[in-house]
Formats: C-alpha cells, structure tokens, sequence
C-alpha cells in the first residue's frame, strides 16, 4: 500500500511556508519527500514532518529495519567551502576487498535547508536524522498540518485539449449577428 499526505507548513516569524508530499510505500519501507509549493524547508523542522505525515511509532519501526541491517555502516557528514552539508550512509559490504557504498544520502544548502527531495529507505533514517540534530536544534514551524489529499483525476482534461474560449467567442458572435438581424 502506498500512503500519500501532504503537509502544510509554516514559519510567521521568517514568512516561510509550503506545502510537502510525503509518500511512504509499505510494501518497500520507501519514504520520498518532495516539495510541492513554496520554500525549501529548514532543516530543523525535519523531525516535525516526519512526525506528522508518518504514522505514530514510526521512529521505533524506523529503528527496527535499521537494526536488521547486514552490514557495518556509518555517516559521513560533508561540509563545502558554501558552507552546505551532506550526510552519508555509508555500508562496508565486502570487508575482506574494503568495498563500501553510500546507501542514502540528505544534502542540506548553505543556508539550512532541505533543498532537495528526499527518498530513502525507512531504515536509513534513523542514522541519518540522529546526525542532522547533533549539528541542527530540532523545532516544530509555528504552523503544521498533514492531511491525505483526495481528487478524482479523471475530472482533469488532459493537456493539448482545446480550451474552447474560440467556439465560445464565436458562438457569442453568431448571436449577436443574428439578434441585429
């Protein structure tokens, strides 16, 4: 099952806000988070969605595919002369050939903000996100609200289709010729 919800935020105090989807594929533990609308959202806000567009007691399932994992791991945070950062997952696979490979990875831009889409395994956060608030204070937006989007697609008129504004205008054209008539 695929679980989709988005998440309206907002920050009075630096006039920030957006809107977040967040989607989670139960049958893979894949968690994608894309911005929709408005700002890229501060890093220190991460937890707050997380805990509001995934079900309660996440952390401790995230946890738990965690701690099945088969390899040694480690993160590796990155800083650049721009000051932006970027925090690897990194597995030792192969200790005997030292064959190692980034599984996830969460770039944060100079100035402290998920600029980026996320998709990573559920597993793998709870690594990541516990080194991203060793370096950034966790806090809620003054405003945050999760809900699960509902529409019927198949109201939508699929693009390349006439708008019909030129029969539109014509009709009103032949009326007004035949009413002076």
């Amino acid at each position: 099952m695929i679980m989709i919800k988005h998440i309206h935020w907002e920050n009075k105090n630096k006039e920030q806000g957006g809107i977040l989807g967040l989607k989670r594929d139960e049958a893979t533990n894949k968690v994608t988070i894309a911005s929709l609308r408005g700002n890229a959202l501060p890093v220190e806000f991460l937890l707050s969605i997380l805990n509001a567009g995934l079900k309660e007691g996440w952390e401790k399932e995230a946890e738990k595919l965690h701690l099945s994992r088969k390899n040694p791991w480690l993160v590796s945070r990155y800083v650049s002369t721009s000051g932006a950062e970027d925090y690897y997952l990194t597995v030792l696979s192969n200790p005997v050939w030292k064959y190692v490979y980034n599984t996830a990875h969460i770039h944060i831009s100079m100035y402290g903000k998920l600029n980026e889409d996320l998709n990573l395994w559920l597993g793998d956060i709870p690594p990541l996100l516990n080194e991203i608030l060793k370096n950034y204070n966790s806090s809620e937006p003054d405003y945050i609200y999760a809900y699960t989007p509902t529409l019927n697609e198949h109201e939508f008129i699929p693009p390349s289709t006439p708008s019909g504004l030129l029969e539109t205008i014509e009709s009103i054209k032949a009326l007004k010729t035949l009413s002076n008539n």
